[in-house]
């Protein structure tokens, strides 16, 4: 496995190119970058990038995608769909939404959103059905929606530092669910005491 900290350098020698980390000037990602197709890994850190092209498709081997970026909003599904792509980090960037991805089926396994600026879960999750975890800590997400329940792989989800003020999740629907995390939301004191009494959940500030 060849690590390059410069793409110019893995432009040399790209065959042997399968693992990428750069910090990137722009608000695109450089298109000599889709050239790169034996890339497994890649890692892009960006104060500029606002976009990630749909030409992402091409890198097809990658298996895991870290992109933090404070001024992307929004990511191509083509980046979701990448046939082998595993885990896909895209904390501290300011997503507002998912792309819908009806009728597809994305192989993720692990998808970190958190520090980003959903106020809702995404809705259009019919497509991640092979997740395993999910992290949305650090949002300001107001409720869950009835889209959790297409995650039926899903094991840990993190939710903690939202603006859930109720917890309506029927964790009997979620079977693989092994591992959830609450905590830092506006709970109010009743709600706390419902959500330990039927889920068995405690609180980092239980009082």
């Amino acid at each position: 496995m060849a690590i390059f900290k410069s793409l110019k350098k893995a432009l040399e020698t790209p065959l042997e190119a399968t693992v990428l980390k750069i910090k990137h000037k722009g608000s695109t990602l450089p298109e000599e970058l889709f050239t790169l197709t034996n890339l497994t890994q890649l890692y892009i850190q960006s104060e500029e990038l606002t976009t990630v092209q749909k030409n992402i498709v091409s890198l097809s081997n990658l298996q895991t995608v870290s992109i933090q970026a404070k001024n992307l909003k929004e990511i191509p599904k083509e980046l979701l769909m990448l046939p082998k792509l595993k885990s896909l980090n895209l904390s501290g960037c300011s997503i507002e939404s998912m792309p819908a991805l009806i009728g597809l089926h994305s192989t993720v396994e692990m998808l970190n959103l958190s520090s980003n600026k959903l106020e809702t879960l995404p809705r259009n999750m019919e497509g991640l059905g092979s997740l395993k975890e999910l992290n949305l800590s650090n949002n300001k997400i107001l409720s869950i929606c009835e889209s959790i329940y297409f995650l039926e792989s899903l094991t840990r989800l993190n939710m903690n530092s939202n603006e859930l003020k109720s917890l309506n999740l029927k964790t009997d629907k979620l079977k693989n669910l092994k591992f959830l995390s609450i905590d830092h939301n506006p709970f109010p004191e009743e709600e706390k005491e419902r959500i330990q009494k039927e889920l068995g959940l405690w609180f980092e500030q239980f009082t």
